[in-house]
């Protein structure tokens, strides 16, 4: 009997060919969409969560609370894990991590090159956490101060694949022996590293580290017994650090203890390793991809209660030979499973398929490992149990419900008026109105921080890597001078930093005009005495760094407009003069710089200071004007292997690197903008069936019409006018929920745009011209038909 019921599906299907493909390509869209927004929300909300112990590890974190300003690190001192460990039962092991503070040069035989990521850990880390060490001791490794772990894709960079255990490879020449192998770091973790030196070595050469209170480079994990509760912990830290080194005067310490599976979606720190991620962008993403599935469904509905009142006859007549209603119930479950179960299996190769080109959008090495045979299998339970029931049950009771004597009468008009058919359109409407207002606001805020002036010169700016200025064999001094021979090169600074990356946090003390000292955390930029210029930073009181002035390269400091604000200077010009105290070094401010964002637009201006400290150079920027921008490339590479020998060449553009700090925003309006055009496709292939199956069962009333003297122009706005009434209604009920969800959103950016009302107009018109175009022509199709073809009985 069930073969029965499959056959006779199928052969319906196959029929109703036009219908059968709407209905099955929406469905396809709107899984292979989930399934693809899954990879994603799946690794978003798998952060950290593959480490065995993962509900009993914490970071230690430490909020400084200064007169003028908040400080909320990741960060500790190093002298606090071994004290925490000594004096609280309760934690069980801990680690110390420290990110080495700028590019080290690796070198193995002709092999060299800059790396990033690179970090010191003690050796509780592989105790704490789970990375797969492929090679080694979890619980010894690490002991030794000239020990490093490479990760699979480091180790073969370097030693292709020769195991690399016992070999040696120079770092900021300086000998390291390969101790372990460590597979890299998965997506879903929010610590990323490409190799692990020894926190020894950094002891060694911070010994200070561990003695400091007051300087807080490492990033601390601990591990607590399970039994233990640490919010109770957490409440004895302020009256144990006081013990441990007593507060300054102005001045609040607070140490927190927070989960490892929560970083990822709580509010970003500074020295955090990856940026955090926005709760509120993922779930916005997620609930997208089950809209579209969800229009799909609702096309599935609307269209199947429209064409299956073509079979009433062949309802009627099964009814007249005793079928009973289960069983005609039955028969029309049985092709929406089908069709579910189809869709369901192509959808996952489609899925395959496009998890390349999806990666690319997204900037992630996202996967389907979720899709697990059992997973496959439950997807095609729920296709079979719940998708294709839920598709196809309300259609299958009307139908099987209608009583025989209706069947034969051949009056499908009251079955074409179901209350249900003007919900779920309208549900569309809403659905469809909704993401193209989000996909516009979307796009708005991202041109808006990419089309922003940043206060500082970003383009014709080349940025050459020096490596860590402590192991430079060439002084960056002579390459600068070197670069500036090459034709096309107009000037060239050094600098610690650029714009755009997280600069050294200091404290810093300023002698106020009463006398009195003041206090505040500021960034602090190591540069030369051409930087302000190149950058095109503008003075507003005081000074630029000069040659001329010897004091400037052992006691001068330049602050930004918020520094000196945050430092109780209303005016620039007061603070001229002032004596500061700064990362051990005493002198006088010189110049105030007008406020830039050193940072992108996601956060607000923080306080930033400038020294010159050539010591510490590890970029050179270079200002250029060529019209043959390859060429000159090529003279920077020979000009540079030409004074350094075998120093790696790394170099990136200064506009491309801040345009890559809103790569998340980018793809994210993308991947939005794409979704907003699924969801109205999959909406007017919907709209466009169900006007075909309308029309198709009006088409003797509008013969009737022409005979009678009806007009083309009239007879579509006859069949347009309750379409026209259902956009108007959804977009009176879209606007305010999409003001609402996208209005949160924007309240992560410290810089945002202003919501205007054009845009819910504009995207209600262009929702209705859409919808009014593929109902309309249809319905002029109808309706310049010879209405003696349409009134012929057959």
């Amino acid at each position: 009997m069930i073969k029965h019921y499959i056959l006779t599906a199928w052969r319906n299907l196959l029929k109703k060919k036009i219908y059968t493909f709407i209905h099955l390509s929406g469905l396809i869209l709107g899984i292979t969409t989930c399934l693809l927004m899954g990879a994603y929300v799946f690794t978003e909300f798998s952060f950290d969560n593959f480490h065995a112990n993962k509900k009993n590890i914490y970071r230690f974190n430490t909020d400084l609370i200064l007169p003028e300003q908040q400080l909320h690190l990741s960060l500790a001192s190093g002298a606090a894990a071994p004290k925490l460990k000594n004096d609280f039962p309760e934690i069980r092991n801990f680690t110390r991590i420290v990110r080495a503070p700028a590019s080290l040069t690796f070198q193995r035989e002709n092999i060299s090159f800059f790396e990033k990521n690179i970090i010191y850990a003690d050796t509780g880390f592989f105790t704490v956490f789970d990375f797969d060490l492929a090679i080694g001791n979890r619980h010894t490794i690490l002991a030794d101060p000239n020990e490093i772990i490479l990760t699979t894709s480091l180790s073969r960079k370097y030693f292709g694949d020769q195991n690399p255990v016992g070999a040696t490879i120079e770092i900021d020449k300086e000998l390291f022996k390969v101790t372990g192998v460590a597979a890299d770091p998965p997506v879903n973790s929010h610590l990323n590293f490409a190799a692990i030196i020894s926190y020894a070595n950094w002891i060694k050469k911070f010994p200070y580290t561990e003695t400091n209170w007051g300087w807080t480079p490492t990033s601390t994990y601990i591990t607590l017994h399970k039994s233990t509760d640490h919010k109770a912990l957490t409440s004895r830290l302020p009256g144990w650090l006081e013990k441990q080194n007593p507060a300054e005067p102005g001045v609040a310490t607070i140490l927190s203890l927070e989960p490892l599976t929560e970083i990822h979606f709580n509010k970003p720190r500074l020295g955090d390793f990856k940026p955090n991620s926005n709760k509120t962008q993922v779930l916005l993403l997620a609930l997208t991809g089950i809209f579209i599935l969800l229009l799909a469904l609702f096309n599935y509905v609307n269209l199947a209660t429209a064409v299956y009142t073509d079979r009433l006859k062949e309802i009627g007549v099964r009814k007249t030979f005793g079928a009973s209603r289960k069983q005609i119930s039955l028969q029309f479950l049985i092709e929406s499973i089908l069709l579910s179960g189809v869709a369901v299996i192509v959808s996952i190769l489609l899925a395959s398929l496009l998890l390349p080109w999806y990666n690319i959008q997204m900037g992630r090495e996202l996967t389907l490992n979720f899709m697990s045979p059992l997973f496959i299998f439950s997807l095609l339970f729920i296709a079979v149990f719940l998708l294709g029931p839920l598709a196809g049950f309300y259609p299958a009771m009307i139908l099987a419900s209608l009583k025989t004597n209706f069947l034969f009468r051949n009056i499908p008009s009251r079955f074409g008026k179901v209350p249900l058919r003007r919900v779920l359109t309208s549900l569309q409407f809403i659905i469809s109105i909704g993401i193209i207002i989000s996909t516009i606001l979307i796009w708005q805020q991202h041109n808006y921080m990419a089309g922003q002036n940043m206060g500082f010169a970003e383009k014709s700016r080349l940025v050459l890597q020096l490596g860590n200025a402590g192991s430079q064999s060439i002084p960056p001094a002579t390459i600068r001078q070197a670069m500036l021979d090459i034709p096309g090169v107009q000037d060239a600074a050094l600098s610690s930093h650029i714009p755009g990356e997280n600069l050294h946090g200091v404290g810093t003390t300023i002698k106020r005009l009463d006398g009195k000292e003041t206090h505040a955390e500021m960034e602090l930029d190591l540069v030369d005495f051409n930087f302000i210029d190149l950058y095109q930073l503008k003075i507003i009181a005081g000074r630029k760094f000069l040659p001329s002035f010897s004091e400037d390269t052992a006691g001068a400091l330049i602050l930004n407009e918020t520094a000196a604000k945050q430092l109780g200077f209303d005016s620039p010009a007061d603070i001229i003069g002032q004596d500061f105290s700064q990362w051990d070094r005493k002198g006088k401010v010189i110049g105030v710089v007008k406020d830039f964002n050193q940072h992108s637009l996601q956060s607000s201006i923080g306080p930033v200071s400038f020294q010159v400290n050539p010591a510490m150079f590890e970029k050179m920027t270079i200002s250029y004007q060529s019209a043959d921008l390859p060429n000159l490339i090529t003279q920077i590479e020979n000009k540079w292997k030409q004074v350094t020998g075998n120093m790696p060449f790394d170099y990136f553009f200064l506009d491309s690197w801040i345009d890559s700090q809103y790569d998340a925003e980018r793809r994210f309006s993308k991947i939005f903008g794409a979704f907003a055009l699924l969801a109205i496709f999959i909406a007017c292939m919907g709209l466009y069936g169900l006007t075909t199956a309308a029309v198709k069962k009006r088409i003797k009333e509008i013969g009737i019409r022409k005979v009678l003297g009806a007009s083309v122009t009239g007879i579509v706005k006859l069949l347009s006018a309750e379409i026209f009434k259902l956009v108007i209604v959804s977009i009176l009920v879209a606007s305010p929920i999409a003001w609402y969800i996208m209005n949160n959103w924007l309240q992560g950016f410290a810089y945002k745009i202003n919501i205007e009302w054009w845009v819910f107009a504009f995207a209600g018109g262009m929702s209705l011209l859409i919808a009014l175009l593929v109902v309309g022509l249809q319905a002029m199709k109808a309706a310049v038909v010879n209405p003696v073809k349409s009134l012929r009985t057959e």
